[in-house]
């Protein structure tokens, strides 16, 4: 396999004016491989079309065209050649590094029709624009976007997302053909199977097969009319007129865990149409079927009504829509039955089909969707995240962020047999912090590999400045393989077995002014372990917000910049107030008060503070901390939630 290739994805401008001149070559060096390359793909030769289009990397700092990073993730995903992946997505993203949008506008054109259905609209259409008026920051925004879609950051080279979109690619061109009407060459299933992935459950089948289900209104005309068996028979013909026994397919997904499930269907217009995404049943009933009919043998029933009611009851188990609608339309048959048929029915039936249309347009919007979804994740273990971002000032007094992570311990106590052997896996964790700016560009990416078998935590102390706006924390679980008796590692072995991510944004950094009392961030939480964790906290405290009903409510904060009396002591005021939350709003009456006057040899103190919360009742509350520099007369104060947890109901959860 090719070696992996360490790139600037945003080299400097000097140095893209100093290559200006080779770039014309360079262009049609590329180019040349981009058309070797496809010719050998063509005669089935994908390895060695792969490996040409691989020459690209070593010949420059980034391919030139563009063209080499799409057609080499698109084959290596549709022959599954995992051994090029890492290979395929640092060479996709090299395709957007330097854009020459002026020269190769259509690739970009069609990859970002390509990127469509996972974007939002609005997302989209910026991107559209930003390519029509050949702004180079088309680029980073591409490659900012699947840099936060990557969900392991620890593997450098390797985007597992980009993989999965481009194999799903793969996938719906193949079993997705009914039709070719999308970017990708496919039916209207490859865009949501690209979009979400495989539905969480499916079901294709025949509408309308069984004759004996359209009995019911054979009868009804009987009761009504006194009709003949002849009569009957040529009732059920004039329904079986419009019933196309349709086929369909209907995709169910679980996107949350509350609310409606969002549901497809698919089939064919009236039944007999081209194949793609149909609005409803009422999609694969003829428009003819819900005329009012004058013939002798119906009755006055509407053809279409009575295949609409046989449709969704046949689809009624699949999903509570179809069942509910089931429901609406044979209360309206019973009651017809027992009232006769009259001109009011007629409209009540044609009034059925214009709501449940209504009702199928309206249906997304209520499903709030996602604009893609992966199932990377799904079989992983969700890690459980605490993350505390704490604004301090250092020694040398200049803004510092101390963000403290801490992954669930519970998954280090995994053991899994691997290969049947004698090597067993302990998780391994691997803990990301990456620092944005407005404008989503990476400013800071920092890696803390835990190789303590008790330990799972980190601290990232890191320069704070007003340039950065987010931040995003990922924990990833992996199993390691432990060295046997010859002191082999099995690598091969090596793989993910949890993982979680989360965002946070900071408030403005502390202020470093001497004659200006600041505050650090509050922490509160628990005692501080006797284990591995207390050397990677900068504080004696482990962050916690949910704190049990028979434990010390443990707080930290650091004060600086205090003013020295006469004598050199500086002296201040704490006031601690704890404040209980009734719904949203903070109730008036303090639950405890506790202050203390206090001195400081230093300009700065640091103080630790246990609380008792055993009289306190289990439910929300707000911790306030003021602080008065007595000297100079400035106040200060921060606050913090946290819920007190009942420790008889946890234990029976």
């Amino acid at each position: 396999m090719k070696r992996l290739h360490k790139i600037n994805l945003f080299a400097g401008t000097a140095l893209l004016l100093g290559v200006a001149g080779f770039i014309p070559a360079l262009a049609a060096q590329d180019s040349g491989r981009y058309e070797q390359g496809l010719e050998l793909q063509k005669t089935g030769k994908w390895q060695e079309a792969l490996n040409t289009w691989l020459a690209a990397l070593d010949s420059v700092t980034a391919p030139v065209d563009p063209r080499i990073g799409f057609a080499f993730i698109e084959l290596a995903t549709a022959q599954q050649a995992e051994a090029f992946y890492p290979q395929a997505c640092e060479l996709y993203l090299q395709a957007f590094a330097t854009p020459d949008i002026d020269l190769y506008k259509k690739a970009y054109e069609e990859e970002l029709r390509r990127l469509q259905p996972i974007l939002s609209e609005n997302q989209y259409k910026a991107w559209q624009a930003m390519l029509k008026n050949a702004n180079p920051d088309f680029g980073r925004e591409i490659i900012d976007f699947w840099r936060k879609k990557d969900p392991t950051p620890s593997t450098e080279h390797m985007n597992e997302r980009l993989i999965e979109h481009w194999k799903r690619i793969a996938f719906a061109r193949k079993n997705f053909t009914e039709t070719q009407n999308t970017v990708y060459k496919t039916d209207d299933r490859g865009l949501l199977y690209v979009r979400f992935g495989p539905p969480d459950y499916w079901q294709s089948g025949i509408l309308g097969r069984n004759r004996f289900a359209f009995l019911r209104w054979a009868d009804m005309l009987d009761s009504m009319r006194g009709g003949t068996i002849y009569d009957r028979e040529e009732f059920l013909r004039a329904i079986a007129t419009y019933n196309t026994m349709p086929e369909y397919e209907i995709w169910i997904y679980k996107h949350t865990d509350e609310g409606e499930r969002p549901f497809y269907v698919f089939g064919r217009d009236e039944g007999q149409g081209s194949f793609g995404l149909r609005k409803g049943v009422e999609d694969f009933i003829p428009d003819r079927a819900f005329r009012r009919t004058n013939t002798r043998y119906s009755g006055g029933l509407l053809p279409g009504s009575v295949l609409q009611t046989v449709y969704y009851g046949e689809l009624a188990h699949l999903h509570r829509y179809f069942a509910d609608r089931y429901s609406e339309l044979d209360r309206e048959w019973e009651n017809s039955e027992m009232l006769g048929i009259s001109k009011s029915s007629y409209s009540v039936f044609r009034g059925k089909r214009k709501q449940f249309e209504q009702l199928q347009l309206a249906e997304p919007d209520k499903w709030d969707l996602p604009a893609d979804r992966s199932t990377f994740q799904d079989g992983l273990i969700l890690v459980a995240l605490t993350i505390q971002p704490v604004r301090i000032l250092n020694v040398l007094n200049q803004p510092t962020l101390a963000v403290v992570m801490i992954s669930s311990p519970e998954y280090k106590r995994r053991h899994l047999d691997l290969s049947g052997g004698s090597i067993r896996s302990r998780a391994e964790s691997i803990h990301t912090l990456r620092i944005y700016d407005t404008e989503n560009n990476l400013l800071q990416r920092r890696v803390d590999r835990i190789v303590q078998r008790l330990d799972n935590t980190s601290t990232f102390s890191v320069p704070h400045d007003s340039t950065q706006a987010s931040y995003e924390m990922i924990a990833e679980i992996f199993s390691e393989a432990v060295a046997d008796s010859a002191g082999t590692r099995d690598l091969e072995h090596t793989k993910l077995l949890g993982y979680n991510r989360a965002e946070f944004s900071s408030d403005p950094p502390l202020s470093p002014e001497p004659d200006q009392l600041e505050l650090s961030d509050l922490v509160i939480g628990v005692e501080k372990p006797d284990t591995a964790t207390r050397e990677k906290l900068p504080f004696p405290v482990v962050p916690s917000n949910e704190i049990y009903h028979s434990d010390i409510l443990h707080t930290y904060l650091e004060i600086y910049h205090l003013q020295p009396g006469e004598d050199g002591i500086g002296r201040y005021h704490i006031v601690f107030v704890v404040s209980k939350f009734k719904g949203r709003k903070k109730s008036k009456k303090e639950s405890i008060s506790l202050s203390f006057d206090l001195e400081a040899a230093e300009s700065r103190a640091a103080e630790p503070y246990g609380i008792d919360i055993s009289n306190l009742d289990p439910g929300d509350y707000e911790l306030r901390v003021e602080v008065t520099d007595t000297i100079s007369g400035q106040s200060k104060h921060r606050t913090a939630p946290f819920t007190i947890l009942d420790n008889e109901k946890t234990k029976s959860r």
